[in-house]
């Protein structure tokens, strides 16, 4: 059963991974940045969109909904730093705590299974992400350090676990700490 949370937000991080697939030439690292974090927002045809949920046991209403605040960020550019080849970028990150959204699911979900052994999980796991989701606003915000590279004269985004974990609300926090909640 901890598998289909895992599975779920396993998906999440994976999606933000493609966000450095998209590697967008610009003049300067703050646009580079910049031009990253739009394509992740504005052409979600780059992600697997919401049927990787459902393969993940959501239906498609949850599915729907956790794609669609998955998408919805709101970014700030920082200070800009140029060494050579190398240069980093701070930027703040808005989005929907879906790290936590995803512990209160869990956490409610492992009582109501001790409660119903019998129950239909992908059910009652959808149904309590929709509640959660839809009565979340965006409260998850984090800077992180965004590091590029200079390539064939292109400022490169190097994706890194913090940049993920700003971007998934949290996701790799939760992921994390699966473990404890469970002990």
């Amino acid at each position: 059963r901890t598998l289909k949370m895992k599975k779920i937000a396993v998906v999440l991080l994976a999606l933000m991974m493609c966000f450095a697939l998209a590697a967008c030439g610009t003049p300067s690292p703050s646009d580079a940045v910049a031009a990253e974090l739009d394509v992740a927002k504005d052409d979600p045809d780059m992600f697997a969109g919401s049927t990787a949920f459902t393969d993940a046991g959501l239906n498609q209403e949850a599915s729907d909904i956790l794609y669609e605040k998955f998408l919805d960020f709101e970014y700030v550019i920082g200070d800009e730093t140029i060494d050579g080849e190398n240069a980093t970028v701070e930027v703040t990150i808005k989005t929907y705590p879906l790290g936590d959204i995803f512990e209160d699911v869990f956490t409610s979900l492992i009582s109501q299974i001790m409660s119903d052994p019998t129950m239909d999980v992908d059910t009652a796991m959808s149904d309590l992400l929709i509640e959660k989701i839809s009565a979340a606003e965006k409260t998850y915000e984090q800077t992180v350090t965004v590091d590029l590279v200079m390539s064939d004269g292109q400022w490169q985004v190097q994706t890194n676990d913090d940049i993920v974990n700003a971007l998934s609300g949290g996701m790799n926090d939760f992921v994390n700490n699966m473990d404890s909640l469970l002990a």
